[in-house]
């Protein structure tokens, strides 16, 4: 007998303002929760957490190093996550110990950031704001007129800073390419700015960098900057809120590099670039000298022949280790090009090449708290990513990272050092976080914990599948699928009675449960249930989920995220089962389809992914493996896909629907194409009683289509009706009517979430 096909009602869902979906009886109701940070552009650590920055979930979060759990996260900007006219654009964040504070309850500013938001069109505000790292709770907010790009900015005490000019123990320091600004970090107020003013002798001007220095009781900002010509260094003594000295840096070569604050051990503060005679020059802002050092010849080969470089710090807060960064040359599309990595020895006077392999590159991060911090030497260290994925340090010690190839290509590379050891935090292609201390004796880098932030960003709606609930002594999953599908209840019965017998520890309450459970069905069904289940007239439709529950089955919630990674979690706990990467899947538009609900046979349940550029994959929904790979012929795209449920031969079929730019009906898998052409529905062909529709989402309109055989098999799509959204309203979805129990199991929600039924 066939089965009916409800093609359902066209939903259209329209923004006017923000609306989540969400029911009053939802509120406040989970069975688990779980935060994502999202994959961060920007890091600082404390001794025992990281502070994360993520434009993917436009949020600030407090990551324990030790444990990987989250402590608390606080959105940034505007409440509309992920709306084009209230993007955020991160730029710094820094982290300041809070010392001695007699406060117990009074939230202290440890934690500052700086971050543009556009307000309007072409129209930014730049904002400084600081949180108590301890709990995120937020001190305060404050906006900052924008003159010119940011460059840097810096959190730090200032000893004996009540009884200055200043009247500020702690300050934040925000420096852009035209203006230096100091705010209180108590009161967030700005007590001091400088804007430099154009002289005969400094014109055009472009402050880039700055570091702290103590001297005697005095708190000092050195400021560098240049204009074609020239090189500038400003000294600022915060502690009397005033400009001290600006010096221009005479018989060095036109600087034709960005300018980097170099610190090499225990030598003192220089100022390095490269000028115009390929010399890498070194002036020490202290004593006056000025250094030239001879490029290393492989190094200077490549500056000769490429105007595309990038000079670069691995350390804001200066380091001895200088970047010659070609890999963004247009040239290295085709070839592979180096990234040299370079120590400062300013006893031999010579730059030492470490690497010329190294993609990503960093320091440990550090803060300059205080005065003592500053005169104290420490041996600064340089950890890279070759182009291999290997992580190596200066010394030349490698530290095999496990797991690393599934995960894709290192994105990320932020490094830790404690008293105790020097950690590193990876971050990859799929968006995984890896944190790991780095073992120089073993040459391992020991995980510590790891975080899928892909799931920050979920493509479309997830689907759930059934699969057997089963532990190491349970009966076979195969058994009991058997027995499902059958309708074989008494025999499944006993078959779960005796797997939860073999399981000492839960037999107990297990043998409770399921007697207690059988008994309430009974109860409820007037005893109508039994009969049935006696009779074997209890096929693996006759269930309910709650039956189904009891007999050791639970869903399976499979979702694909924009970063190409597939999950499958548990959904009574959020447990993931499996992930896969699949890299054509990342930053495309993609949707996922459930084609086969449960097991059928020896086949398992199946999902679908279909992109955009017209490929579509069959992935067993219980192990994530791919089953069937295929794709459109050359020069087809996608305009709407559609799943399509019949009867064939007794046995239900789902195939994708893919309605072409070229108006041609695409079936996947191809295999099932004859039996949808063949299909009835009440005697009548499928296909005839099919409507598809197309979306433009810019011009509002919504296009309804008929599906007619032409010959040789093809599909073709007839435009039948059409209509158009008032101006006033934007769509945001289109869809069909969602009459399937399963069709709707998740829910996304603001800042990433996910909230399961």
């Amino acid at each position: 007998m066939a089965k009916s096909v409800s093609v359902g009602l066209i939903f259209v869902t329209t923004l006017v303002g923000a609306v989540l979906g969400l029911h009053e009886d939802q509120a406040g109701v989970n069975d688990w929760y779980k935060q994502h940070t999202g994959v961060p552009d920007i890091v600082a650590f404390s001794n025992d957490h990281a502070y994360m920055l993520s434009s993917e979930t436009q949020a600030l979060s407090a990551v324990d190093t030790e444990s990987g759990e989250v402590k608390w996260r606080r959105f940034i900007g505007s409440s509309i996550p992920n709306s084009s006219f209230s993007k955020v654009n991160f730029q710094s964040v820094q982290v300041l110990g809070k010392g001695r504070s007699n406060s117990l309850t009074k939230a202290i500013a440890s934690v500052a950031v700086v971050y543009t938001q556009e307000i309007s069109a072409g129209a930014e505000v730049q904002t400084v704001a600081a949180w108590d790292g301890d709990d995120g709770t937020p001190v305060w907010e404050t906006d900052v007129e924008l003159k010119g790009t940011f460059q840097q900015s810096l959190f730090f005490s200032i000893p004996g800073g009540s009884k200055t000019k200043s009247k500020a123990n702690r300050a934040v320091a925000l420096l852009n390419q035209d203006s230096l600004s100091i705010f209180s970090a108590t009161t967030g107020k700005s007590f001091w700015s400088w804007e430099p003013k154009k002289t005969d002798n400094m014109q055009e001007v472009v402050w880039s960098n700055m570091w702290l220095s103590y001297k005697d009781s005095e708190t000092l900002l050195n400021v560098i900057g240049k204009d074609t010509n020239n090189v500038f260094v400003a000294k600022v003594s915060v502690s009397k809120a005033k400009v001290e000295s600006v010096l221009r840096i005479e018989s060095v070569g036109k600087p034709e590099s960005n300018l980097l604050h170099v610190a090499p051990t225990e030598s003192g503060h220089f100022v390095g670039f490269l000028n115009s005679e390929n010399g890498f020059v070194l002036y020490n802002v202290d004593t006056t000298e000025v250094f030239t050092l001879n490029l290393p010849n492989d190094v200077l080969s490549w500056v000769k022949k490429s105007s595309e470089f990038e000079v670069k710090s691995s350390d804001e807060l200066g380091g001895p280790f200088v970047l010659f960064d070609f890999t963004g040359a247009k040239s290295c599309k085709e070839k592979k090009c180096p990234a040299f990595a370079l120590r400062v020895d300013m006893k031999l006077q010579q730059l030492v090449v470490i690497s010329d392999n190294f993609e990503l590159a960093a320091s440990p991060s550090r803060t300059l708290a205080n005065a003592k911090s500053n005169k104290k030497s420490t041996v600064a260290r340089l950890v890279g990513v070759t182009s291999s994925g290997v992580l190596e340090n200066d010394l030349g010690k490698k530290f095999g990272v496990s797991d690393a190839a599934a995960r894709g290509s290192l994105s990320g590379l932020f490094i830790m050092k404690s008293k105790a050891e020097e950690c590193a935090l990876l971050t990859f292609r799929d968006g995984s976080l890896m944190f790991a201390s780095l073992d120089s004796k073993q040459g391992q880098a020991r995980i510590k914990w790891i975080r899928e932030e892909a799931l920050s960003d979920v493509a479309g709606n997830p689907v759930a599948v059934q699969m057997p609930r089963l532990n190491t002594n349970d009966t076979s999953a195969s058994e009991l699928l058997d027995l499902f599908n059958k309708g074989n209840s008494i025999s499944l019965f006993v078959a779960r009675l005796r797997s939860q017998v073999a399981t000492v520890t839960a037999s107990v309450s297990g043998l409770i449960g399921n007697v207690a459970n059988l008994i309430k069905l009974v109860i409820d069904t007037n005893g109508e249930w039994l009969v049935k289940a006696y009779n074997g007239e209890l096929g693996g439709t006759g269930y309910s989920d709650f039956d189904k529950s009891n007999f050791g089955f639970t869903n399976v919630v499979v979702l694909v995220t924009r970063r190409g990674k597939v999950f499958g979690m548990e959904s009574e706990s959020g447990n993931i089962l499996w992930s896969i990467f699949e890299p054509e899947y990342a930053n495309a538009k993609v949707k996922l389809f459930l084609t086969r609900k449960r097991t059928s046979g020896v086949l398992p349940p199946e999902v679908a992914i279909v992109t955009e550029n017209g490929g579509c994959a069959f992935h067993n929904a219980l192990t994530g493996e791919i089953i069937l790979k295929e794709k459109l012929d050359e020069g087809q795209k996608i305009k709407e896909t559609f799943t399509v449920s019949f009867d064939s031969d007794g046995d239900e079929k789902t195939v994708i629907l893919a309605l072409t730019s070229g108006l041609e009906v695409q079936i996947f898998p191809r295999s099932s194409k004859s039996a949808f052409l063949s299909a009835t529905v009440n005697d009548e062909a499928l296909t005839e009683q099919i409507r598809v529709f197309s979306v433009e989402k810019e011009k509002g309109s919504i296009f309804g289509f008929a599906i007619s055989e032409e010959s040789n098999s093809i599909l073709k799509a007839r435009k039948v009706w059409s209509m158009t959204i008032p101006t006033k309203y934007k769509i945001e979805a289109v869809g069909t009517h969602p009459n399937d129990e399963m069709s709707s199991p998740a829910r996304k929600i603001g800042g990433g979430a996910m909230m399961m039924k």
